[in-house]
């Protein structure tokens, strides 16, 4: 599993987030660029996405799946782990219900941009795949 160039990708690709994610809490940079905090929802839908490949390819037999269910699956699985996050980010302080309309927007542009990188990751791997 951890031979594939498809999981060899996606882990480089989490600790590339990872740095950024921890620099953009460090110098506060979801507060000074708007647009940070969607990058990194972005990037991580991607890796969520390439991550849920490489589990279902090597936990499932794939003959009877066509590629719109193996992107399906992925983007399920990415909207899980988006929902806990914004789960995380709310015992952790970092949103609240009392923002109002301003949580509701963030909360659902983050879970978009979960999804889209999720798509965009998932069809990398399909890709990867029909290559090797």
């Amino acid at each position: 599993m951890t031979k594939t160039s498809l999981f060899k990708t996606a882990a480089i690709l989490l600790f590339v987030v990872a740095v950024l994610h921890f620099m953009g809490v460090k110098f506060y940079l979801d507060w000074f660029y708007w647009w940070y905090d969607m990058v990194l929802h972005f990037l991580g839908g991607v890796v969520v996405g390439m991550f849920s490949l490489v589990f279902i390819k090597n936990t499932t037999d794939l003959s009877t799946w066509t590629n719109n269910k193996i992107i399906a699956r992925a983007i399920f699985s990415t909207l899980v782990v988006g929902l806990l996050w914004e789960v995380f980010e709310l015992s952790m302080g970092t949103a609240s219900f009392s923002d109002g309309m301003a949580y509701i927007t963030d909360t659902s542009s983050d879970l978009i941009l979960d999804i889209v990188g999720s798509f965009f990751g998932s069809l990398y791997g399909i890709k990867i795949w029909k290559k090797n």
